[in-house]
């Protein structure tokens, strides 16, 4: 008597192979195409650029020639208007939000060359933190708020400078060879310190020796 042959581990499991490899396939690709999809925020047909998140992810900075020339512009992140931040004849760009949210930091040519400026989120007069003949551009604030970083030709080449204080004092460039800038601001304030106090006694002592002046001769 003849009997049924027996069938196979891998053709009783066969019927479900299709199922395991459409799980796996969505699995894998679905993501992918999740992240290249993205959304579109801005359709006007002009340029727009370098795009700088909000410290609080609400809002999004960005520059554009939307205007005649390169401004700075913010839009909800959800999209919806932009609103014009800058609204100088020259090229302003690259914008970055102080951590606070309060201020955008740019790259402004309205001083004749490429400078580090700061506007107020909301619109308003710009504040100029660096001042000179190179190229001073792609600011970054410090997480702190009290530092802004940006990269200038102002040693020959491009190198990465860091001004604090919102140009109090003169920027210093940092090395890639690790250069203590912390320390060199911290010398900066104790020699100012230093001097003023210097000059407060020498002005303290003038006064005192022209009292005496005046004591001496009335008597």
């Amino acid at each position: 008597m003849k009997t049924a042959p027996a069938t196979s581990p891998r053709r009783q499991e066969s019927p479900r192979t299709p199922v395991l490899w459409l799980i796996t396939a969505l699995v894998l690709l679905l993501p992918c195409g999740a992240r290249a999809d993205g959304t579109q925020l801005t359709f006007d047909p002009a340029w727009d650029r370098t795009p700088a998140w909000s410290p609080d992810g609400n809002q999004i900075a960005f520059a554009s020639d939307r205007s005649g020339n390169w401004d700075v512009w913010v839009i909800p992140a959800t999209g919806g208007v932009a609103t014009q931040i800058t609204f100088d004849p020259t090229d302003d760009g690259a914008p970055c939000w102080s951590p606070d949210g309060a201020q955008i930091a740019i790259s402004s040519e309205r001083s004749g060359n490429s400078d580090i400026w700061a506007v107020p989120a909301t619109g308003g007069a710009a504040t100029q933190i660096t001042i000179h003949p190179g190229i001073d551009r792609d600011p970054d604030w410090s997480p702190d708020g009290n530092q802004v970083a940006f990269a200038s030709d102002r040693s020959g080449n491009f190198n990465i400078w860091v001004i604090p204080d919102f140009g109090y004092y003169d920027a210093v460039e940092t090395f890639v060879n690790g250069r203590n800038v912390a320390l060199v601001w911290v010398l900066q304030a104790i020699t100012e310190l230093t001097l003023f106090k210097a000059a407060v006694v020498l002005g303290l002592a003038i006064l005192l020796f022209y009292r005496r002046e005046v004591a001496e001769v009335s008597i």
